[in-house]
């Protein structure tokens, strides 16, 4: 593969980040519930839990100081980033509030 082949895929990817207030009781919780349920899939705990979607991933990020969940996604278009984000938020807020 030619370096301009690399290149053209790299300008590919899109980026989202979203941050969610939550309460600081609900973090662990919200965080080993993302954890139970990626279990038996592929996954990454590193900085977070770190799940393929949508030819990318989303990464689900606790922040340390504040009460708040922050969503990352990157995948290979802006439209295809924003709905694995805006679906991992739908469902994080449904486990907030069950």
């Amino acid at each position: 593969m030619s370096w301009h082949h690399e290149l053209r895929d790299v300008a590919r990817h899109a980026d989202v980040d979203l941050s969610l207030r939550r309460p600081w009781d609900r973090k662990g919780s919200v965080m080993r519930a993302l954890h139970d349920e990626a279990r038996g899939g592929e996954f990454g705990t590193i900085d977070g839990i770190r799940i393929p979607r949508n030819g990318g991933w989303v990464l689900i990020l606790p922040d340390a100081s504040e009460a708040s969940v922050n969503v990352i996604a990157e995948s290979t278009t802006d439209e295809s980033a924003e709905s694995s984000a805006a679906e991992m938020a739908a469902h994080i807020t449904q486990l907030v509030h069950g």
